[in-house]
């Protein structure tokens, strides 16, 4: 008994599966009660914005959500994967492969119980990386005989202002790379209308799709603080989709590079499995550091560049034949119920830097 007089009840831990049966009714419950993240984060989910079970190409995110930076008040898209099991392999690549798919700038990874090893991967990518990663774990309880109560517990998270983009989470940083694609975007929306559709972001490599052709193909710019690059970025598949796109482009590699007219590289490194990169790089100045009269300068050679990847590749692309999985798997590979597939350790940015 307490001093007032009152019992307390006893504290009992309820299985998760007897609650929700399957990850996904776990998904809906969260999608209708958002706000018990938002409590958590450092960011502000926009509860209008919730979706589920958002598909790009075969795979499909738990919950997709827009959430806004309180230093600068950039909108920026964050996925949610939630497992009810313990933290593993697949649900850790396919929150990386949800990252680039839906070129998000948030993560929330939520398990039924949490490993040390991936609280320390979680903990890696907020320290080295552009990435505002969380973990948190869920569990079930009830006071002896009540309905049970869920309990979501930030098990780790960012320890500084979210990140808003690839420019390390300095607002000023911030404000350079979207100027950089004010100055850039009018040029390359001239070369294809597929650029139109960007706006000024604070994203370093955006990318469009290949008009007619298959989804995970793009056309992207990467810019970096002092240089930029361009080409083709395969994102959004399973690890033998990816293959497939990849190599189809790789039969004609010779009447691309002599389309192109300059030598480029063609990256088969997998990580997110189903990625890989087609890249020419720059070799003059140009990046969001440099002074805005380069940048005017540079905005101007890339648009120029950009045209041939355009010639050389938008026909090949279009021709690509669709991605048939291997007979007896419609996915094509290894997926766990929500379709994390397999991961390997090669980094996803032709830059170098996550």
């Amino acid at each position: 008994m307490t001093e007032s007089g009152e019992t307390l009840g006893e504290k009992k831990r309820v299985d998760l599966r007897t609650v929700w049966p399957h990850e996904l009714d776990f998904s809906r419950w969260l999608a209708e009660n958002i706000e018990t993240l938002n409590e958590q984060v450092i960011w502000e989910i926009d509860s209008e914005s919730v979706q589920q079970e958002v598909p790009m190409g075969s795979m499909r995110v738990d919950l997709l959500v827009e959430a806004t930076a309180p230093d600068t008040g950039e909108r920026f898209k964050v996925v949610i994967e939630n497992q009810l099991g313990i933290t593993d392999g697949g649900h850790l690549a396919g929150v990386m492969d949800y990252m680039v798919a839906f070129q998000a700038k948030g993560a929330i990874w939520i398990a039924g119980d949490v490993s040390h090893e991936y609280v320390e991967v979680v903990r890696w990518l907020n320290k080295e990386s552009s990435i505002d990663a969380y973990l948190f774990k869920v569990e079930t309880i009830r006071i002896d005989e009540s309905r049970p109560v869920p309990i979501l517990t930030k098990i780790v998270g960012p320890s500084r202002l979210p990140h808003t983009g690839r420019s390390g989470g300095d607002p000023r940083r911030s404000q350079q790379v979207r100027d950089w694609w004010g100055r850039v975007l009018p040029g390359l929306a001239k070369v294809h209308d597929a650029w139109g559709s960007v706006r000024p972001t604070t994203h370093q490599y955006p990318g469009v799709r290949i008009p007619n052709g298959p989804e995970p193909v793009k056309w992207y710019v990467n810019v970096t603080g002092k240089k930029t690059m361009l080409g083709i970025h395969i994102s959004g598949a399973t690890r033998d989709e990816g293959d497939h796109y990849f190599n189809e482009l790789a039969t004609r590699q010779d009447e691309i590079h002599k389309a192109f007219g300059e030598p480029i590289e063609w990256d088969p490194r997998r990580y997110p499995p189903g990625t890989r990169w087609v890249t020419w790089k720059n070799p003059q100045p140009g990046g969001f550091d440099d002074d805005p009269d380069v940048q005017e300068h540079a905005g101007i050679a890339i648009a120029d560049a950009m045209k041939r990847p355009v010639v050389a590749t938008e026909g090949i692309v279009r021709d690509i034949p669709p991605f048939q999985p291997p007979s007896g798997d419609a996915s094509g590979e290894s997926q766990d119920e929500n379709g994390a597939g397999e991961s390997s350790n090669d980094s996803a940015d032709p830059g170098g830097s996550v």
